[in-house]
């Protein structure tokens, strides 16, 4: 489990790369076929609100919680707001859960 409290990077070989500020918490993930990207994805939080970005070549595929919709592939580049419980797969068998702090679980 990973806190998210500023800016993290996850990938199969993140890099602190284009980062202003405070050094962000690089979080490796391994990628035996290479279908994580180096740097793939970045969470941030604002407004306490748990963002993520994209930032990969391979794109990433977000499960909404309690959806019977297929996965839908995230928007490059931009910054999409997280719900407890929303999946990403980044492929390789990785997958992301996101649990909110805070948030009741059934």
């Amino acid at each position: 489990m990973v806190e998210v409290r500023s800016l993290v990077v996850v990938g199969r070989k993140p890099s602190a790369q284009h980062s202003v500020g405070v050094p962000p918490q690089l979080v490796p993930v391994s990628s035996p076929h290479g279908y994580v990207s180096s740097t793939h994805l970045r969470f941030s939080v604002e407004d306490e609100h748990l963002l993520v970005e994209d930032v990969s070549r391979n794109g990433t595929l977000l499960e909404r919680t309690g959806s019977d919709e297929e996965p839908q592939r995230l928007p490059a580049r931009q910054l999409f707001p997280l719900l407890d419980g929303h999946k990403l797969i980044l492929g390789d068998d990785v997958t992301i859960t996101v649990a909110l702090a805070g948030v009741a679980r059934g």
